[in-house]
């Protein structure tokens, strides 16, 4: 181990350890001992989903406008002299990234299935060479999906065309 990751190592069980002040520091400190965990200690892929839950759990259970500053105040007592902070910034960056992405998978799960019917009802019927704008106007008319436009139709006719042309599908 590094001398300065030993020294940042040092000084964040000296965080831990200490004894919060008050409720707001007492509930950051929880969410800052679990982050922490995976500075020092490398989360591995299969324990992530369960590491990344428990965090989820534990931010929605205990930040709010009081202790979010507690835990603000974690966060720039580690970062001190050493840079440590930038790693722990890099850990809730990419964690809210994951985070992030799961959710708009999960809002745009309807839309991409919607999508999968348009491509098998073109595996079904492909569009005659520079058909796509008919194909898109026999889907939308058709309301082989509840889609609003006739634009986003043509937009996956023009989608599957590519991926069929490609070879990928």
């Amino acid at each position: 181990m590094t001398d300065l990751l030993h020294t940042a190592k040092n000084r964040a069980e000296k965080l831990l350890n200490r004894e919060p002040e008050d409720e707001q520091e007492a509930r950051a400190l929880e969410i800052y001992r679990h982050l922490v965990v995976s500075l020092f200690d490398v989360v591995s892929d299969e324990d992530y989903d369960t590491y990344t839950a428990k965090l989820d759990s534990l931010i929605k259970s205990n930040l709010d406008s009081e202790s979010i500053w507690a835990f603000v105040d974690l966060i720039s007592e580690m970062r001190g002299p050493i840079a440590i902070g930038a790693e722990v910034e890099r850990g809730v960056n990419a964690h809210l990234s994951a985070s992030s992405s799961q959710k708009a998978g999960k809002r745009h799960r309807e839309n991409h299935a919607m999508k999968q019917d348009v491509f098998n009802w073109l595996d079904a019927n492909p569009p005659k060479p520079r058909g796509m704008d008919a194909a898109a106007t026999a889907i939308f008319e058709s309301k082989l999906v509840p889609i609003k436009s006739w634009r986003t139709a043509r937009d996956w006719v023009g989608e599957w065309k590519k991926l069929r042309s490609a070879g990928t599908a």
